[in-house]
């Protein structure tokens, strides 16, 4: 899953971090599970400040969610679930498609952490792979 990744820099605390980033300290603290005490930061030392968390497909209007493997693909919607992301920032993912070609798309992310977009194979051409019984 993507990660968002901060340095620290002279003068940083957990408690300036998380208010940059508009964290709370326990997110910071979930994010970072090896840092032992979050009031001991090094100077160059990597945190996580955010994270997608999850990511699930539907299908249609109302969203159903799908499995593993489905047989629909033209109106199927990806969804984003994240942990310590900004409202309005964008994640981008990475789609692997049956031919083997990716997709890049950027999913905008909600005042709840989430982003959906919907219809994302809307006016693509793509390949589907047929496995014989």
């Amino acid at each position: 899953m993507s990660d968002t990744i901060y340095t620290v820099v002279s003068g940083d605390t957990a408690t300036k971090i998380t208010k940059k980033f508009n964290i709370s300290l326990d997110v910071f603290k979930k994010l970072n599970p090896t840092i032992k005490d979050v009031n001991k930061l090094s100077i160059g030392q990597k945190v996580k400040v955010g994270e997608v968390t999850n990511i699930f497909w539907s299908y249609g209007a109302e969203k159903i969610k799908l499995n593993e493997k489905s047989r629909f693909y033209v109106d199927m919607n990806l969804h984003v679930e994240t942990l310590g992301r900004f409202v309005n920032d964008t994640v981008n993912i990475e789609i692997e498609l049956p031919d083997g070609t990716t997709m890049q798309e950027n999913i905008l992310i909600g005042v709840d952490g989430k982003g959906l977009k919907m219809e994302i194979f809307k006016d693509k051409d793509i390949l589907v792979m047929v496995e014989e019984i």
